[in-house]
């Protein structure tokens, strides 16, 4: 019998991830940053790249964007966007998937959107996902 390894979709795992964690009470998540007024608040996954560790693992690139009223308000939403996903590391677990890595690649940075100036902050995660198989049927 044949079996395939599936990796993680990791986009909608970080997003329910972050939604179950708590944190984030009536805050907007998602992967498709929806039209929005310069006051509201709303955090975008979006994977931007990856490679293989090994035959069952991928680290994933993942960057987090953050919108806010002002930076420092941004700023402080990607920490605790930070803190949430390192303490994915720490349990093993992002949303029920097997995690081994889910650090930043660098620090979280002011990045205000260059169309309506809104204040937003910006880091780019590694995140190591373990895959599953799937036997053919």
């Amino acid at each position: 019998m044949t079996r395939l390894w599936l990796a993680p979709d990791v986009e909608p795992a970080v997003v329910q991830h972050l939604k179950k964690s708590g944190y984030f009470q009536g805050i907007k998540i998602g992967t498709k940053k929806p039209p929005l007024k310069n006051t509201e608040v709303f955090i975008q996954i979006f994977q931007t790249g990856g490679t293989p560790r090994d035959i069952v693992t991928d680290k994933l690139q993942v960057t987090v964007t953050c919108w806010h009223s002002n930076a420092g308000e941004a700023m402080t939403l990607a920490r605790k966007v930070r803190a949430v996903l390192e303490q994915a590391e720490h349990d093993g677990l992002l949303n029920g998937i097997p995690c081994y890595r889910a650090l930043p690649i660098g620090a979280s940075y002011p990045d205000p959107d260059p169309v309506t100036g809104q204040a937003r902050a910006t880091t780019t995660f590694e995140i190591a996902l373990r895959g599953t198989y799937k036997r053919k049927q």
